[in-house]
């Protein structure tokens, strides 16, 4: 949810207008900028819900997703840092493999 808001923000922001004062050059460098980052952070806010839907359902796939989307998540100052973390601090032990697979099997 975190990314979501400024994803959507940032996608509807591409197609706006800018103030006359900004020259074309900037504004043909920004619209596409904004779109691009929208984009990236909208992906990566669904893929947020996918593995969090995967862990409640306790898939198999689901800790290795999460792995991957925590430590992507680390370059998201401070809250994407703090969940990317704690994702991994939980998920990256060997004994947390052994606890999910016991999980996923009995789910």
């Amino acid at each position: 949810m975190l990314l979501l808001i400024p994803a959507l923000f940032l996608l509807s922001f591409s197609h706006w207008q800018l103030p006359a004062e900004v020259p074309a050059d900037v504004q043909s460098f920004l619209h596409p900028l904004f779109g691009g980052i929208g984009w990236c952070m909208l992906v990566l806010a669904g893929g947020c819900f996918v593995a969090a839907w995967g862990l409640l359902e306790r898939a198999p796939w689901a800790r290795l997703f999460t792995i991957i989307v925590g430590a992507i998540s680390l370059v998201e100052v401070p809250f994407g840092t703090a969940l990317g973390i704690y994702s991994l601090w939980v998920l990256l032990p060997e004994s947390s493999e052994a606890e999910y697979r016991q999980l996923a099997a009995h789910g």
